[in-house]
């Protein structure tokens, strides 16, 4: 596999910024639909027991804001348990690297890398029931205070801790330091000064041995510069160089552990290289710096350990255990055991891939002395991101009790942007999390309901895992995606259905030349039953590669192999324009290797670079997301680099390659956002809609909106981050009704990523009244619901012409229509003129309706029918046969429709003026009504329906003709009117609609 292309690269970057403070929210409040959660990973310290049968850990990472965790769980795997998560900042550790100590009485002591007030490490203390944390010290750095702790605490048994810390000190080469168990008295005990005579950085924690010593090592200085063994008293007097090591086959170098006494007046340890072959030793010296010898240079595999990172544990007949990092049958690390006197030494256990095993273990064991050992490996297990094992002293017994599994069931990480079913519902996936913690595909509603996981991935043959992209629906239940990994590693094809039936693997990819490997984007369909995508790597110059497959899973072919010359890594999905030709980008490669716009038939003849970016000012430079078509010729995309500030661009070009021109670029800082890597929306009225994964007040990205002529660029949102808002938006935006929708990579409640809805404020306005005069063709519109004089009045339509009002281009403003015979004739601005669309449907004698009936921001026609109680709907503005249809309520009934439950769908509804009773659906089907009320006055009363508070719910009103007066209502239910006012004509047409779009 190829490192340093886009997502790898583009991922490290986003990780940097994940502790960035909460600040400003921006232009709109984003609203949380779901938060997901980070668990514990990636250990890299050894436990401690408490004599009861728990074990307690620590977790350099995970938590809600990925700085490390503390973690308990028992020794037969039982009873794993969170304690905390750190926080970092002021005040709060990040980064434990060591592991704990405890007193016995319940409390646990330990140290972080970073975090506190400097961010230079802590001190902490916690109570073994997860209480009581606290920070005894911040590390501040300078001549009188370490820096950066790696190694862990020990006791004295008198309530004094000691502790090491890689840097700081009167040479900033690091200190011994001590502290009380209740926080006072801390002291540096001695400052490191490095050279031939004293050691430098301080890897691994200290020892106690008898009479008030303390022994450690050091990871550099010393003669040789390779390291030391030292000792010193807790009082901070007789410092003193017991070993230099020197390194070569007579002796290690490069401590990166702690040391071991048997009582006897011997020290063991380990060097993380040096011996025989340069791949680490464990050796023994005596106290007093004597008789140091090597017991064993590790040789690596399949035989042998290597790299031993971690120290010695002994038993009570004279046998030392220990890990290596690397080496063994698989060279995932080893545990081994060797006799104090260097005899028998063996391999009790090699690491190797799969669920039931760990890998890399950086950590020592304990024993529990009864023939029971306990570790922690800092990869492998399910989702390769850690475990807690125990194996027997002799051998046996090996077994995994724990496997860190990153994020929650629920997933975690969502990395690419939603897909909606226009009924409602909300498909995704994310790239962490799950039963397996390799990633899931998730539901939920439009309205934050109905959460529900649809498919952990599991990895293997037959399973994917860490899906990157986003899904694609067929309409008809269907669901198709990819994932970066599983399978044979490089990734696969899949389907499920949107119940989260019915999951397959339709293409496995492979690695070889003629297939692809890892691809990071979404799939697009034809309509014809077949899917186009990009790999991101493989094909014949393993440079990445667009394909085809059918959605039954034959078909598979290559369409094209990237060259690097005609671009290279294609991170993003395809564009098709429906005449048979795709559209795409590539991250690299091009004339200037700073990525491509290219084209190619759906039958891969026809190749061609439109666009080979250059980046600087007047151009953008890496592309990470896909292309938007407009139908006319027109591409719009976004690039992740390059414009003025280097920070990304929005650019146009036609489908013929020419008309290049940049529309927007990127300056980060609070006003703007940066590094855009995902698509556009289309939003209507030429307005496109795009997010960035930094910039914004908090530095956590943006959602924004620009015109396809590159004006009235604005921010909609920026994202604040842990706990109340989401960070680093990666995926493409999709809209429902008035609101966008979308997942961000990091933030939320649980620090793993959320799923949100903005409502766009270019949709957002409460609709107010007009009339319609057809006795001579007149509009009157009014922009609030209140008395008082029109604000557009113009002339439109015949006498004897049906008035229909909606938003057909989903600019967020209503504009009138009108219905004669069997034709809609529509506009697109409320002035006169001719009509912008004109569509036959529907018979004479039906009812003209209008809603958006699938949830795209689009207002389409309809008709109801009285005589049979039916309703035809359309889910476009063109003539044809309707896509709904059905029937509800009685015959020659008044047709009403509304959003009634905020979800971004219209749906229908009918009053029934024998008896003032309001029967509304929540859905477009026959059914009974979800809402069902009395209001108004059926001997005079014309129903309308407005969203009269701008909270997304469609209520109801009345308007009473021979008075000109208004009645609405909030809410949909009996009871008075919230709003009444006169306004208009006596004994006119009411007309309603959002006339401002504010």
């Amino acid at each position: 596999m190829i490192v340093g292309r886009g997502v790898a690269g583009r991922l490290a970057v986003a990780l940097g910024v994940v502790a960035a403070s909460v600040g400003a929210t921006g232009a709109g409040a984003a609203t949380i639909l779901h938060s997901f959660e980070r668990r514990p990973e990636h250990p890299l310290a050894p436990l401690v027991a408490d004599g009861a049968g728990n074990l307690y850990g620590t977790t350099y990472e995970g938590g809600a804001l990925n700085f490390g965790t503390v973690f308990t769980i028992k020794t037969d795997g039982s009873g794993f348990a969170l304690l905390h998560a750190f926080s970092g900042g002021g005040a709060d550790g990040s980064y434990p690297y060591a592991g704990l100590v405890t007193d016995g009485a319940g409390n646990l002591y330990g140290t972080t890398l970073g975090g506190g007030p400097s961010n230079l490490g802590t001190v902490f203390t916690i109570q073994t029931d997860g209480s009581g944390f606290a920070l005894l010290h911040s590390f501040a750095g300078g001549a009188a205070d370490g820096r950066n702790p790696s190694g862990g605490l020990v006791a004295d048994g008198e309530g004094n801790l000691y502790g090491t810390t890689q840097g700081g000190g009167n040479s900033d080469l690091g200190t011994i330091f001590t502290i009380k168990a209740d926080g006072s008295g801390f002291a540096v005990l001695h400052s490191f000064a490095g050279g031939s005579v004293d050691g430098t950085s301080p890897y691994a924690g200290l020892l106690v041995g008898g009479a008030g010593n303390l022994y450690g090592t050091t990871l550099d200085g010393g003669a040789s510069n390779m390291g030391t063994i030292f000792t010193i008293t807790t009082s901070g007097s007789g410092f003193t160089v017991l070993h230099s090591f020197g390194g070569g086959a007579a002796d290690g170098s490069d401590p990166t552990a702690g040391l071991l006494a048997d009582g006897g007046g011997n020290l063991y340890g380990t060097t993380y290289q040096g011996g025989a072959s340069d791949l680490g030793t464990v050796f023994t010296i005596k106290t007093n710096g004597t008789g140091f010898a090597l017991l064993h240079s590790f040789a690596g595999l399949p035989a042998d350990g290597s790299w031993p990172f971690a120290g010695l544990v002994t038993d009570s007949a004279g046998n030392l255990y220990g890990t290596t990092y690397d080496g063994g049958a698989s060279r995932l690390g080893t545990v081994f055991t060797i006799k104090i006197d260097g005899s028998s030494f063996a391999l009790l256990h090699s690491f190797a891939d799969g669920d039931e095993n760990g890998s890399y273990p950086r950590a020592g064991l304990i024993t529990d002395g009864a023939g029971n050992s306990y570790g922690t490996t800092s990869e492998g297990g399910a989702a390769n991101l850690g475990t807690v094992f125990t194996i027997k002293t002799d051998g046996s017994g090996f077994a995994v009790l724990h496997s860190f599994a990153g994020g929650d069931e629920n997933g975690s990480y969502p990395r690419a942007g939603l897909v909606t079913d226009g009924a409602g519902n909300l498909y995704g996936t994310t790239y962490e999390g799950g039963a397996s913690g390799l990633g899931t595909i998730f539901t939920t509603t439009a309205d934050g309901s109905g959460f529900a996981v649809l498919h952990s991935f599991g990895g293997g043959a037959k399973d994917g895992s860490n899906p990157i992209a986003g899904l694609v629906t067929d309409g008809a239940g269907g669901l198709y995606g990819v994932t970066y990994r599983g399978a044979w590693n490089a990734g696969a094809i899949f389907t499920t259905r949107t119940d989260g039936s019915g999951f397959a693997l339709l293409h496995s990819f492979s690695e070889v030349a003629g297939d692809g490997s890892y691809p990071v984007a979404s799939l697009v369909a034809d309509g014809a039953g077949n899917l186009y995508g990009t790999t991101e790597q493989g094909g014949a110059s393993v440079y990445g590669t667009v394909f085809t497959i059918k959605t039954d899973g034959s078909g598979f072919a290559l369409l094209h192999s990237f060259t690097w010359g005609d671009g290279a890594y294609p991170d993003a999905g395809l564009v098709t324009d429906g005449a048979g030709n795709l559209y795409g980008t590539t991250f690299w490669g091009g004339a200037s290797d700073l990525g491509t716009v290219f084209t190619i038939k759906s039958d891969g003849s026809g190749f061609a670079l439109l666009h080979s970016f250059v980046g600087a000012v007047a151009d953008g430079s890496n592309p990470a997301a896909g292309l938007l078509a407009d139908g006319a010729g027109n591409l719009f995309g976004t690039t992740y680099a390059g414009g003025a500030s280097n920070r990304g661009t929005i650019f146009t070009i036609k489908t013929d390659g020419s008309g290049f021109s940049l529309l927007h670029a990127f300056a980060g800082g609070a006003a703007d956002g940066s590094d855009p890597s995902a698509g556009l929306l289309a939003g209507g009225a030429g307005n496109l809609y795009g997010t960035t994964e930094g910039g914004g007040a908090s530095g956590l990205g943006t959602v924004f909106t620009i015109r396809t002529d590159g004006s009235g660029f604005a921010l909609l949102h920026a994202f604040a981050g842990f706990p109340s808002d989401g960070g680093s938006c990666v995926g493409s935006l999709v809209r429902r009704g008035k609101a966008l929708y979308g997942t961000t990579r990091f933030g939320g409640a649980q620090g793993g990523g959320t799923v949100f809805a903005l409502v766009n404020p270019l949709w957002k306005g409460s609709d107010t009244p007009g009339i319609y005069r057809d006795s001579d063709r007149q509009w009157y519109l009014k922009n609030t619901n209140a008395p008082g004089t029109s604000d557009l009045e113009f002339p439109y339509g015949d006498p004897s012409d049906l008035a229909v009002v909606g938003d057909w281009d989903g600019d967020g403003i209503d504009t009138v229509g009108i219905y004669r015979g069997n034709t809609f004739y529509l506009r697109n601005s409320n002035t006169a003129g001719n009509a912008d669309l004109v569509v036959e449907f529907g018979a004479p004698g039906d009812v003209p309706i209008a809603g958006d009936w699938d949830g795209d921001g689009l207002d389409t026609i309809g008709v109801y029918r009285p005589g049979d109680a039916a309703w035809f709907l359309k889910n476009s503005n063109a003539g044809g046969a309707p896509d709904l249809s059905f029937t509800y309520g009685l015959t020659d009934e008044t047709p009403v429709v509304g959003d009634w439950n905020a979800d971004g769908i219209d749906t229908v509804g009918i009053f029934r003026a024998s008896d003032r009773q309001w029967y509304l659906h929540n859905t477009n089907a026959s059914g009974d009504a979800e809402l069902v009320f009395p209001y108004g006055d059926p001997a005079t009363d014309v129903p309308i329906v407005g969203d009269w508070d701008n909270d997304g719910t469609d209520t109801v009103g009345v308007y009473r003709p021979a008075q000109g007066e208004w009645f609405l209502k909030n809410t949909n239910a009996a009871g008075n009117a919230d709003l009444n006012f006169t306004y208009g004509i006596l004994n006119e047409k009411p007309v309603v609609g959002d006339w401002d779009g504010n």
